[in-house]
């Protein structure tokens, strides 16, 4: 299951893009309330373990794992484990949020996602990759935002609810999407 999006945001302060990494998505990660804007379908958020604080207030590398409704009794619940990296790009003026599934990338040279139990009725899914990349144009006042997301909720589903799922990922990016518009 694979998409992705472009949105811009005009008129904005020459602090936005910080503001908006801190108050967004880092909290995004562990904050359900937020969550649940950008996606209802998510029952539970936590952060397992934080890897390295890099040289910023952002820390570099954070183990999150997260839990989402099928939505269908036919079909469990997924739960995800994700290893995030977050890094700014001082050169461009921008930030890369990129994260996927630990046992697919094993960035401290052991197996996380092994380490944090699947939780109750549910399957592992895998996150091949997810990221967004903002950039602000400060001379233009605009901040860009890409966001892409490739996901294997693995097992077995339904091709009509597996499609429901690609089209609720391109509404999870419009929710993200109102989520900044109302911020700001």
């Amino acid at each position: 299951m694979a998409c992705k999006g472009h949105f811009t945001y005009e008129n904005v302060p020459d602090d936005i893009l910080e503001r908006m990494v801190e108050d967004i998505f880092m909290h995004a990660i562990d904050d359900l309330d937020l969550r649940k804007k950008v996606d209802p379908d998510c029952n539970h958020v936590e952060v397992c373990e934080t890897l390295d604080h890099g040289p910023g207030k952002h820390p570099r590398f954070v183990v999150s794992h997260s839990e989402y409704n099928s939505g269908n009794w036919l079909v469990s619940n997924r739960d995800f484990v994700i290893l995030r990296d977050i890094r700014k790009l001082e050169d461009k003026n921008a930030y890369v949020i990129a994260g996927c599934s630990p046992d697919e990338h094993q960035a401290t040279g052991k197996q996380i996602s092994d380490s944090i139990p699947v939780r109750h009725k549910c399957v592992r899914g895998n996150c091949i990759l997810f990221g967004w990349y903002l950039e602000h144009d400060k001379q233009n006042k605009r901040v860009h935002a890409l966001h892409i997301n490739h996901t294997d909720p693995r097992g077995n589903i339904p091709a009509t609810l597996y499609n429901a799922l690609v089209h609720n990922q391109i509404l999870a990016m419009h929710r993200y999407d109102n989520v900044i518009k109302s911020w700001k």
